[in-house]
């Protein structure tokens, strides 16, 4: 009887202790909540983003943002695209991983309405891929996707700046807007391939073509007041969109900032935002030398002419 008393007990202390395992058995895709939506990878992406708003601001400061932006978004697309391939990612993550493409799209955009020199054909042919890619998997997301992706754990809730059920009536809403955006879409595709014959233009030596007034002129002076608004208003919403998507679904991303796989891209952030805040510094001072008489600090010390 004692025999069969203390293993009776000892049967119940082991499914205790095994019980609470299954209870906070983790939440989400552990791939995704580390090296796709991780702290690291998150604010990388965050500061990336306004690096990119930031650049938008000056022509000096667009070239080459395209490609860059395109690359991101491509890598992140890709493992997006693993991810949906296996079922083995939430409705919820998926939806915070599209708010973070969103980070470089949007700046992106800016700076393909605004391709005034040659030699870019690559960057806009990848972010035309890019936006097709994007908007395809976020029409079927919303079309079936929604429905047939594992909860692995997660609330399901989004945010429209409130807490909604992704498949309620946000869900409706989502379609039609996904749907409509394949409009802007046809919008790019017409752009990017008006961009890219001209690039093919000045690699056949036709890089006066740039210079000529074109539908850019009338666009280029709207540029800096969007990017503004990007920065003031959508950059940030998109920030608290994702964090309190993160925190409604009980997910648990990887936080430490020591791993390779957060602290890469959250230094390229880093390093973007600053080179960003140099390149308007060096537009402020060059507008600055031009008002003093056309000619750079630089020269002007080379002449003894110093500004005091």
């Amino acid at each position: 009887m004692v025999a069969n008393g203390a293993a009776a007990a000892y049967l119940a202390k082991d499914a205790d202790f095994h019980r609470p395992k299954q209870l906070n058995a983790r939440v989400g895709n552990d791939f995704a909540g580390s090296d796709i939506y991780g702290i690291g990878v998150r604010v990388g992406f965050y500061l990336q983003g306004i690096a990119f708003a930031m650049n938008a601001f000056t022509s000096e400061t667009r070239k080459g943002m395209l490609l860059a932006a395109a690359s991101v978004q491509a890598a992140i697309l890709a493992s997006l695209s693993v991810l949906l391939s296996r079922d083995s990612i939430s409705p919820a993550e998926m939806l915070i991983i599209l708010d973070m493409i969103a980070f470089t799209t949007l700046p992106a955009i800016l700076a393909l309405m605004t391709v005034d020199s040659g030699g870019q054909g690559l960057g806009v042919v990848l972010f035309v891929v890019d936006t097709l890619w994007a908007n395809g998997l976020t029409t079927w997301f919303w079309a079936k996707g929604y429905n047939t992706l594992p909860l692995l754990g997660t609330s399901n809730a989004g945010f429209i700046y409130t807490r909604v059920q992704i498949d309620g009536w946000f869900r409706t809403f989502s379609l039609v807007y996904a749907s409509l955006a394949w409009v802007g879409e046809v919008g790019i595709l017409i752009l990017g391939a008006y961009l890219l014959q001209r690039s093919f233009g000045y690699f056949e030596g036709e890089e006066n073509e740039f210079k000529e007034s074109s539908i850019i002129d009338f666009i280029l002076p709207f540029i800096p007041s969007s990017a503004l608004v990007m920065l003031i208003f959508t950059i940030p919403l998109l920030v608290v969109a994702t964090e309190k998507m993160i925190q409604w679904n009980d997910l648990s991303p990887t936080t430490d900032l020591s791993a390779p796989g957060q602290v890469i891209p959250f230094a390229v952030g880093v390093v973007g935002l600053c080179d960003a805040s140099l390149g308007i510094i060096r537009h402020l001072v060059t507008k600055g030398d031009s008002a003093l008489g056309g000619r750079t600090t630089v020269q002007r010390r080379r002449q003894g002419q110093y500004v005091r």
